[in-house]
């Protein structure tokens, strides 16, 4: 059974800041608090980086230090509460990729999330074909089982974020073309992928643009990478978390390379009312026939052999 790698929350991590902000304000320094605490002042530190989980048997004499109202240190005592609570997709820890759990608290969390996609049809909008025939592309060795429970986890992602919210996330994704180009299960699974994909895009929370092979835009060096922000946690700066071949890294400063990054590609890709179009194109060229699409990708198959021959 696959373990998860324990991972700061997006609520622990909110709370590490608030206590760094009421610090602040109270004009503290770590070795005070510490003192107060009697820990070692590297204790506060890791506290605030959400390194260790909050208890409340340091945290109230904490905030009664800091000069919290007895309403602030009873709201505080209740979110503390709450982070160290298991969150809804440690019911999937069987699945969850070390150090994932963290992006799906992030995602879940956040108020827009921004992303580059340069492969695949981004998880939050995939169909349930979509992302059981992908899921069985990245992992052929999975039992029926174990495939069926990661296709779960994508539909919860879309719940939690989404269709199952009263305030949807605002999801801002930049795809490759390729990406709607590249076969996944065959036009049978393409085809209402790519329709659901139009009619995501005229949602008021979707903004969903295409990078064309033509338009010779810019495209990430570094690859896929997703932008959480969190417009109801001020005290919460962006986070980034950038895809690699060894599960992922997660950064909060520094991430303003990758927001221009975002606003160079969004400004060179197609813009939001012509994706719809975009995307109706090439589900008539290549999708919207099985037939013909098996003829397309046959003939091209016997090319490939031609010209190997």
């Amino acid at each position: 059974m696959a373990t998860t790698k324990a991972m700061p929350t997006a609520l622990q991590l909110r709370l590490g800041r608030q206590l760094a902000v009421l610090r602040d304000g109270a004009g503290k320094t770590w070795e005070e608090a510490a003192a107060h605490l009697g820990v070692h002042p590297g204790t506060i530190r890791r506290l605030e980086l959400a390194q260790v989980k909050p208890k409340v048997m340091a945290v109230r004499p904490l905030l009664e230090l800091y000069g919290a109202t007895r309403e602030q240190i009873a709201d505080f005592m209740e979110q503390v509460k709450q982070a160290n609570t298991a969150e809804w997709w440690h019911d999937f820890r069987d699945v969850l990729p070390d150090g994932f759990g963290r992006f799906v608290s992030l995602e879940g969390a956040a108020s827009l999330i921004r992303a580059y996609e340069p492969h695949s049809i981004p998880a939050l909008l995939q169909t349930e074909a979509y992302a059981r025939a992908l899921l069985s592309m990245d992992h052929p060795d999975a039992s029926q089982t174990e495939l069926e429970r990661r296709v779960e986890l994508v539909l919860e992602r879309q719940r939690h974020c989404l269709t199952g919210r009263v305030e949807p996330t605002v999801l801002w994704v930049v795809m490759e073309e390729t990406a709607v180009r590249k076969s996944v299960g065959g036009a049978a699974v393409m085809g209402p992928q790519i329709e659901r994909l139009i009619a995501d895009a005229a949602l008021p929370n979707i903004q969903l643009q295409i990078l064309p092979h033509a338009s010779g835009a810019y495209s990430a060096r570094q690859g896929q990478f997703s932008l959480f922000r969190f417009d109801t946690a001020p005290e919460l700066p962006d986070n980034v978390y950038v895809d690699n071949l060894t599960g992922g890294e997660y950064l909060d400063e520094k991430t303003s390379a990758y927001i221009q990054s975002l606003d160079r590609m969004s400004a060179e890709a197609a813009p939001l009312d012509v994706s719809p179009a975009f995307l109706r194109d090439i589900h008539r060229e290549l999708w919207a026939h099985p037939a013909a699409s098996r003829r397309r990708t046959g003939s091209e198959s016997e090319k490939r052999n031609g010209e190997v021959a």
